[in-house]
């Protein structure tokens, strides 16, 4: 070990009495600060030190007591400094007071700013004027469809319970030309009706007069066959006797087989007449059924938008 440390410090000061770049500075402080010994200041205890120190150059030792001192000294402020970190990075400093966003639920065209740069404002403080053009002319839009559905409501109701066209006064005297518009249609809606129930009515009727018709066969026809099977009767025990011929009876039998025939016919035929009276009563009642359904699926849906347009109205009223 010993002489691996003599090695490294002839090393050290070879480099050192270079006087490069490097260690002349090193060498100045030094002087400065160690102050060279000779020889003579240096007492021995026996001859043994000396040869080491002989070995072992004075100004090597120098430095190594300068390095030792500095590391030393590196330690100890290690041990005591505090080093400040630093993080960089890029923003932009925004102030939570002094300035805001300013927000608008109602989108629209600035016509005016009441505010300028640096005034000081309070809550509720009106900031600009939002243009009311489209806001006035979306407001008189929900007012139109308002109107037009009131009369339509109107009208639905009387074709829906049969009674007359009676809309608010609100639509005769806000829009004439509408009322005149609903109440064409209410009486173009009634005649419709009508028309398509007049006509299975008079189906109805016409099959009643054929029915009426085919009873009255039918009681003639049971009349002619009583008249014939009465006839018929009467004259059989006759036929014993000789005073009427076998030909008389034969022509009594047809008449009375004619007679029921006719019964038979006349009551099959009542039976489709009253089938088709039955249609036709039904036709009515479908005809008028259909045309009520129509109209109260449109009063539903027309009552529904009247209520979204009274909600809307009120957002919209705001605006202006």
């Amino acid at each position: 070990m010993s002489e691996w440390l003599f090695k490294f410090l002839g090393r050290v000061q070879a480099f050192y009495e270079q006087r490069n770049w490097f260690t002349k500075p090193i060498y100045a402080l030094l002087e400065k600060v160690i102050p060279s010994k000779t020889q003579e200041d240096i007492s021995w205890d026996d001859e043994t030190d000396l040869l080491l120190h002989e070995q072992i150059p004075v100004r090597a030792k120098k430095l190594l007591y300068l390095i030792a001192v500095i590391l030393i000294t590196l330690i100890i402020w290690a041990s005591f400094a505090k080093v400040d970190e630093v993080t960089r990075g890029e923003g932009r400093v925004i102030p939570s007071k002094q300035v805001q966003i300013i927000q608008s639920l109602d989108g629209g065209i600035v016509s005016a700013i009441l505010v300028k740069e640096g005034d000081t404002v309070v809550a509720g403080m009106p900031l600009v004027r939002i243009d009311e053009t489209r806001a006035v002319s979306s407001l008189r839009e929900n007012q139109s469809q308002y109107l037009s559905l009131l009369a339509k409501q109107s009208r639905l109701q009387a074709l829906a319970t049969g009674g007359s066209f009676d809309p608010p006064p609100e639509v005769k005297k806000n829009d004439p030309e509408l009322y005149a518009q609903e109440y064409a249609l209410y009486q173009s809606s009634r005649d419709e009706l009508s028309s398509g129930l007049n006509i299975s009515r008079d189906q109805m009727e016409q099959r009643e007069k054929e029915l009426v018709e085919a009873q009255f066969k039918k009681d003639l026809a049971e009349k002619t066959y009583e008249s014939a099977a009465k006839e018929l009767a009467a004259n059989k025990p006759l036929l014993a006797s000789g005073a009427v011929s076998e030909i008389d009876i034969l022509k009594l039998e047809r008449e009375v087989n004619r007679a029921r025939g006719d019964i038979d016919q006349t009551l099959a035929q009542i039976s489709r007449i009253q089938a088709a009276i039955n249609e036709a009563r039904r036709k009515i009642t479908e005809v008028e059924q259909t045309f009520r359904s129509k109209v109260r699926t449109e009063l539903t849906d027309a009552s529904a938008k009247i209520s979204s347009l009274t909600e809307s109205s009120v957002g919209l009223s705001d605006k202006v």
